[in-house]
């Protein structure tokens, strides 16, 4: 997996899962990492939803 500028990290998940899924080996990102970034995720849309400025533009 590349970890360069530019790179599309989450693009690079996709595609090592499904190669995983074609040779049957273990992902990088397990699950538990991958339930850990999601809950990260919708904790920050969460905050920035209740932002008040947020909250101004709709």
């Amino acid at each position: 997996m590349h970890h360069a500028e530019g790179h599309n990290a989450l693009l690079a998940e996709l595609s090592d899962f499904i190669e995983c899924c074609r040779s049957g080996r273990r992902p990088i990102v397990g699950g538990p990492e991958a339930r850990a970034a999601l809950a990260l995720a919708l904790e920050i849309t969460e905050k920035i939803a209740a932002h008040p400025l947020a909250r101004e533009m709709q």
